[in-house]
C-alpha cells in the first residue's frame, strides 16, 4: 500500500489542543505548588504540649512529608514543562514542512501555479 499525502497530514489544531490544556495544566499546578509551600504549614505547638515528647517527631515527621510533596509538585512541573517545550517544537517542525511543501507545489514542482505559467 502506497501513502499519499493525505494519509501523512498532521493534525496542528491536535497539537495546539494538546498544548493548551499543558499550559493550563501548569497553571494549576502553580497552585497546587503554592498551597503546599504557603498553606500547609504546621506550629510546633499544634502537636501538643511542650511536655509531649513525641511533639517534635510528629512536627518533624510533617515537615519531611511537607518537603517531599513539594519536590513531588516540582518534578511534576517540570516534567509537564518538558513535554510541553518538545510538544511545541514538533508541532512547530511540521508546520515549517506544510509550508515547505506547499511553497514547493507552487514554485514549479507540479503545483497548480506552476501550471498557469
Amino acid at each position: 500500500m502506497t501513502n499519499t499525502s493525505a494519509d501523512l497530514r498532521v493534525d496542528l489544531s491536535a497539537l495546539d489542543e494538546v498544548l493548551s490544556k499543558l499550559r493550563g495544566l501548569l497553571k494549576d499546578m502553580e497552585g497546587a505548588r503554592s498551597t503546599s509551600t504557603y498553606e500547609t504549614e504546621i506550629p510546633l505547638s499544634a502537636f501538643g504540649h511542650a511536655d509531649f515528647k513525641q511533639a517534635k517527631t510528629l512536627h518533624g515527621a510533617h515537615q519531611k512529608m511537607k518537603a517531599r510533596i513539594e519536590e513531588i509538585i516540582k518534578q511534576l512541573e517540570d516534567l509537564i514543562d518538558d513535554f510541553g517545550k518538545k510538544t511545541s517544537k514538533v508541532r512547530d517542525k511540521y508546520s515549517n514542512r506544510e509550508a515547505d511543501t506547499k511553497r514547493g507545489l507552487g514554485n514549479g514542482s507540479g503545483g497548480k501555479d506552476s501550471l498557469a505559467n
